[in-house]
């Protein structure tokens, strides 16, 4: 089992949601004790315990789901989990799911209650014990767990094609509680970790091996951003040239003077996969591949996109795969990433279709700035050895506030 993890970019997006929403729910606390008391000081004081309570929730979440992410070890090396993965919701929101752990036999979006007591449910309407009765739940962990079943179905249909149709299962673990009693609720309801386990062991072979690692690129690789592509690509800018901006109009067919490269089989794959997302973008009026025409050999730059607002140069570098989480940058001075005169650097995983927008120039002071903090690599390239820093892909997309990602 892997342990993956998300961007931090995308953990503070949804710690600042978190956090909006608690204030709202401290405040409407709050107003509700000083209006029952009519006493300002209670209602603060209400605030004080509305914290220790939260506290405590989480406190004892968080240990139900460490009890299951222990367990979970046994499961198969090419197998991946993510604790508290975030994916997008509705409206602009996202959701936090406990554990979400993708392996052959699925998707599984674990819900972890660390709830004592005896419950009882039926078809998602649940109940707890209070003595000798039964006290109707607000919330319904099964209708919980439910609607994260639906946004991420949803949603990772649009990032991984031709997925098959049952391969997700969103079952509700509990791990502390006395007896659990359910009939036709709409996702799995287990009591204990060694339960889980078995619902997963049981379920049938859905998914490949790649098909495993697409749905985990795109779940690590998830990014906070507008829907259109085009919004994403609109942020390209120079420190002379304004943003491109977007203009609705009809499809226009670029001018594409492809010169034929002498370059690896992988070079030419992220070439023609970068021309045909660029050149079905709007704003495009011209697009040339000028990798081969001296001129642009000299400032290491591959392509020249046109737009309403100006042109702008464009240099290429393809990775086969991202199984390393990092980036790989040539320190070498005469290298490309060193000394291209490109205002934009497309860093593109060929495997995973995973394209990255890196202003250049001020990518390039930031990893000089930094150079220390990375470790270096050396990578034997047809005799050459080529002398680099690995580069974590987080703290990039961290610190150069215009890097963008998109799949392609």
């Amino acid at each position: 089992m892997k342990y993956l993890q998300q961007s931090s970019v995308l953990q503070k997006k949804f710690s600042e949601q978190v956090n909006e929403k608690n204030s709202a729910n401290r405040d409407e606390f709050k107003q509700s004790i000083k209006s029952n008391f009519n006493n300002n000081f209670i209602g603060e004081f209400a605030g004080f315990f509305f914290d220790i309570k939260q506290f405590k929730n989480q406190f004892k979440g968080k240990l139900g789901e460490t009890i299951i992410s222990f367990l979970l070890k046994s499961l198969p090396d090419s197998w991946v989990m993510f604790s508290n993965a975030i994916i997008p919701a509705s409206s602009g929101r996202f959701t936090e799911i406990d554990h979400l752990i993708i392996g052959t036999q699925g998707v599984f979006l674990i819900e972890v209650k660390a709830w004592k007591g005896s419950y009882s449910a039926y078809k998602d309407q649940w109940k707890m014990r209070d003595g000798k009765h039964w006290v109707p739940l607000s919330k319904s962990p099964s209708e919980q767990s439910r609607y994260h079943q639906q946004v991420f179905t949803e949603w990772i249909h649009k990032q991984v094609a031709d997925l098959p149709s049952d391969f997700i299962t969103a079952p509700v673990v509990f791990t502390l509680t006395k007896w659990i009693g359910t009939n036709q609720c709409s996702v799995p309801v287990v009591q204990g970790s060694i339960a889980l386990m078995q619902l997963i062991q049981d379920t049938p072979v859905r998914l490949n091996l790649q098909q495993v690692q697409a749905i985990s690129d795109a779940v690590q690789y998830y990014l906070p951003s507008d829907n259109a592509v085009e919004e994403k690509v609109s942020n390209l800018e120079t420190i002379k040239k304004p943003k491109i901006e977007i203009v609705k109009k009809s499809k226009i067919e670029p001018k594409i003077e492809r010169v034929e490269s002498q370059e690896s089989a992988i070079f030419k794959q992220a070439i023609d996969d970068v021309l045909n997302w660029l050149k079905n973008l709007p704003q495009t009026s011209d697009l040339q591949i000028v990798e081969t025409q001296p001129e642009y050999q000299a400032q290491k730059i591959d392509l020249l996109l046109t737009t309403n607002k100006g042109t702008f140069k464009i240099k290429i570098t393809p990775d086969s795969c991202n199984t390393t989480e990092n980036f790989f940058f040539e320190t070498n001075p005469s290298g490309a990433f060193m000394s291209s005169q490109a205002d934009w650097l497309f860093y593109y995983f060929v495997n995973s279709r995973l394209l990255y927008l890196l202003p250049l120039p001020e990518t390039r002071n930031w990893l000089k700035d930094n150079l220390n903090q990375f470790s270096s690599k050396v990578i034997d390239n047809e005799n050459k050895k080529i002398i680099g820093k690995l580069v974590s892909i987080n703290d990039l997309i961290e610190n150069i506030n215009e890097a963008r990602v998109i799949r392609l």
